[in-house]
């Protein structure tokens, strides 16, 4: 009802994280009030541990920009236990330099390349990473602010649906090729996990029979003919240089046979 609405509305601008920004014109009775979101009422920090270029740490605030980031290791090389403490230091270390008070990050959403089961709340399946690893061991209580699980790719999905080029549309898959090839994918604008939160692992499908895995936790069969270490794999052998994934990208925009 409109005295609710009202209510709810009075009780942001109080917190806020609503702030009037002048009227509106008349279409007959009174001029309506604008209204905008206050993105730096609060924030959150993503973390990214899928990427080429080592753990990505992010502040983002309510308008989903980011406001700042900082970059550590690569978690190839990381045991859970090194991941934990890594993790301990970048984000200290981040929420120190950022100046913000504390009270304002509301939570930290790490973005992992895995399986994740929700009701152990921990990372089962991620055959590059060579470990499991749970959202317990991640609380990291010293910093006191509520931490979140979720596959990576999946977080871009509903980063394209919500600020991206799939805004607009219902249903759709994103395919992200990066420490492995995962897929999210969107239904009726809501994320789909699947019965068993493992809907969109892509890289497991079977494209010639002899790269089939042999267990859950060898590479999928797609993500040994195609993955970005694979690819960079075989073109250092080729060329002999020392490169990144994104440099093979930008060989094969420019029509490199390599």
């Amino acid at each position: 009802t409109p005295p609710t609405v009202s209510a709810i509305v009075k009780d942001l601008i109080e917190r806020d994280i609503v702030q009037e920004i002048g009227k509106g014109d008349s279409s007959g009775g009174k001029k309506p009030i604008l209204l905008r979101i206050n993105s730096k009422a609060a924030y959150m920090i993503a973390v990214d541990l899928g990427g080429e270029n080592g753990i990505r740490v992010a502040l983002i605030d309510l308008s989903y920009n980011i406001v700042n980031e900082k970059f550590g290791p690569k978690i190839e090389s990381l045991n859970s236990q090194k991941l934990k403490n890594a993790l301990s230091v970048i984000l200290k270390d981040f929420i120190k330099e950022i100046n913000i008070p504390k009270e304002k990050i509301v939570s930290i959403c790490i973005g992992v390349p895995g399986i994740i089961d929700l009701k152990l709340k921990k990372v089962t399946v991620a055959p590059y990473l060579n470990w499991e690893i749970s959202l317990d061991d991640l609380t990291l209580k010293e910093i006191g602010i509520p931490i979140a699980l979720e596959n990576d790719v999946n977080l871009m999905a509903l980063g394209e649906k919500t600020k991206g080029i799939a805004q607009k549309i219902d249903n759709f898959v994103f395919v992200g090729e990066r420490t492995g090839i995962g897929a999210g994918i969107i239904i009726n604008r809501k994320l789909y996990k699947g019965a068993n939160n493992a809907a969109g692992e892509a890289g497991y499908l079977l494209i010639d029979p002899k790269y089939a895995p042999k267990n859950s936790r060898d590479y999928g069969c797609l993500e040994k003919l195609a993955s970005y270490k694979i690819i960079v794999e075989k073109t250092k052998e080729k060329t002999g240089k020392n490169i990144r994934v994104i440099d093979v990208f930008k060989m094969a925009a420019e029509g490199d046979s390599v």
